[in-house]
């Protein structure tokens, strides 16, 4: 029988060391951080993705653009990763293209998901129904995430970063186009979300907008104990993003908005000569109230 030393011993550990680095595959910067996105990231994409995107990121048709085949292609460009992120964190309003069709669908924001479900439920897009063949990026981590929730932007913000366009202004200055001497929206625009309101909300909130069975009032008491003193782009977010209840977020954002003229047509703000947007910086100088 041979003995080695303890020096020998240390040699052939560290040469064995040496041969399985070289061997493994490479660690992403994801998994080198220590984090575990996979699993975080799948369950995040069904919970709430899935439903405009698809089960397996081919879209709705007009409305939200797939991802498999569209994702990696965003990544892969410069700036892209946070582009993505930005996307994900504060939403998109407005019309994109991808592989030339023309989708109008309105992106919520997601920012109440942690850093980490963010930067998992990108990764699982990026790497699932045949993207990672064309990825070039790295995995996002939680601390890039962080790093971009701080900036804060609007839907309309993103959409001029997405497309290439300067972020559009509103029609006026809010303290001349938004107020009571010159109006909130056009009849126009209110008759338009009248027709859309009785076509997609009112078989649940009822034709006079008190509500059902399992619905609440979007008048009353009840609604302005929960709504009065907030800005109406929270109003707007809420509805925009979570109805109708069997597709949420599946409207144009048009038509969203048109609702939001008719809802303020409604409860007493005056029409005017311009139509209401839904550019958040223009809706949060709206205070919901009684009137």
């Amino acid at each position: 029988m041979r003995f080695f030393s303890r020096r020998q011993v240390r040699i052939f550990a560290a040469t064995l060391a040496t041969a399985a680095l070289a061997v493994a595959p490479a660690q992403s910067d994801g998994e080198r951080s220590g984090f575990d996105w996979r699993e975080l990231g799948q369950t995040t994409y069904q919970q709430n993705c899935s439903g405009c995107h698809g089960p397996t990121g081919t879209g709705t048709t007009g409305l939200f653009p797939p991802l498999a085949g569209h994702v990696p292609e965003l990544l892969n460009a410069e700036g892209g990763r946070e582009l993505v992120a930005k996307i994900v964190l504060f939403g998109m309003s407005g019309p994109i293209e991808v592989a030339g069709a023309s989708y109008d669908g309105s992106m919520p924001a997601w920012k109440h998901l942690s850093d980490e479900a963010i930067a998992a439920v990108i990764n699982h897009v990026a790497t699932s129904w045949g993207n990672e063949s064309a990825l070039e990026a790295a995995p996002l981590t939680p601390e890039e995430i962080a790093e971009i929730r701080a900036l804060d932007l609007t839907p309309s913000q993103v959409h001029a970063e997405r497309t290439g366009q300067e972020a559009s202004e509103p029609v006026g200055a809010p303290e001349a186009a938004l107020n009571d001497q010159t109006g909130y929206y056009t009849v126009a625009q209110a008759e338009r979300g009248a027709e859309a309101y009785r076509e997609h909300c009112s078989s649940c909130h009822g034709t006079t907008m008190r509500g059902g069975l399992h619905a609440p009032a979007l008048t009353n008491l009840g609604f302005f104990r929960n709504w009065g003193g907030r800005t109406i782009d929270s109003f707007y977010d809420f509805f925009s993003t979570r109805m109708p209840v069997n597709a949420p977020g599946s409207l144009r954002t048009q038509t969203y908005v048109d609702i939001l003229a008719f809802w303020m047509s409604s409860h007493g703000y005056p029409s005017g000569s311009i139509e209401l947007t839904a550019d958040k910086d223009v809706l949060r100088t709206i205070v919901i109230e009684r009137r």
